[in-house]
């Protein structure tokens, strides 16, 4: 089947046009409606893509940041905001499915590449794989204290329970199903992580928080963080590697104005 007939397919019922404001609009895809915000303005689009158990809400500090003339698409993940639930509910969501996903809700937006894709944490994952699976449509990357794909693996490497496999615990029965599957899709969205010959030539940002987790070999933990950061960014042709002096994980609450500043220094740079 052809991309544009396999589009045509998931979506179902009328697009809701990027609007220029910051009401909340939705398009209906894959049977489920997924909410958004954005606007037009100057090329290349900023799309958005949140972590673990956030919606497109996370990122309000950065948007109120950028400048007037920035175009941005931010949405919400099944299961969150004002996104419907995948029915049934997917017992694993990965990478390349949430990749596919954005695709479809882009197209079914109506918003143009070219795109500078933001990635926090797990997030970083999803669009990383997006720049695998669509090359042509991915103008930058921005890891916002985004997961390394090799991260996981160098824990168990290092035997750093903290964060290795044996460490984990499973979700929580309390979890909704949405952030459940996308915690059961983390093994094969690390496994099938796209090389960095396939995205390298990519310009890329990526910025690391500088606040320490808590808890036993939580400082271990954090320093192989740091590490693999570091690692990944080198594998980059044109990167820029930025810490965030005094932010945690959520860099992006901590230091909006610095995140807001970097991804347009990088649209900047592309242009």
């Amino acid at each position: 089947m052809k991309r544009g007939t396999f589009i045509a397919a998931l979506v179902a019922g009328c697009t809701t046009p990027l609007s220029t404001d910051r009401e909340t609009h939705a398009v209906r895809v894959m049977g489920t409606r997924i909410a958004f915000q954005g606007r037009r303005g100057r090329s290349p689009t900023i799309v958005f893509e949140s972590g673990l158990g956030d919606g497109f809400e996370v990122w309000r500090g950065v948007i109120d940041q950028l400048g007037p003339d920035a175009a941005y698409f931010a949405y919400s993940r099944p299961g969150y905001g004002d996104s419907e639930s995948l029915q049934p509910p997917a017992t694993a969501r990965n990478a390349g499915q949430a990749a596919t996903l954005l695709d479809v809700v882009l197209h079914a937006a109506s918003v143009r590449p070219p795109y500078v894709l933001v990635g926090h944490s797990l997030g970083g994952l999803y669009i990383a794989q997006f720049a695998a699976l669509y090359p042509e449509q991915v103008a930058g990357l921005v890891f916002v204290d985004g997961r390394p794909p090799t991260f996981r693996a160098a824990c168990d490497a290092r035997g750093i329970r903290f964060c290795s496999t044996l460490g984990s615990a499973p979700p929580p029965p309390t979890w909704p199903a949405h952030i459940v599957a996308e915690v059961q899709g983390i093994g094969v969205s690390e496994e099938a992580a796209p090389a960095m010959t396939d995205i390298g030539a990519i310009p890329a940002t990526i910025i690391t928080s500088t606040n320490g987790w808590q808890g036993e070999q939580g400082d271990e933990g954090f320093a192989l963080w740091l590490e693999s950061q570091e690692s990944f960014a080198q594998g980059f042709r044109r990167h820029r590697l930025v810490r965030a002096e005094g932010a945690g994980h959520y860099v992006q609450r901590d230091r909006p104005a610095l995140v807001a500043r970097e991804i347009e220094a990088l649209a900047a740079r592309i242009r």
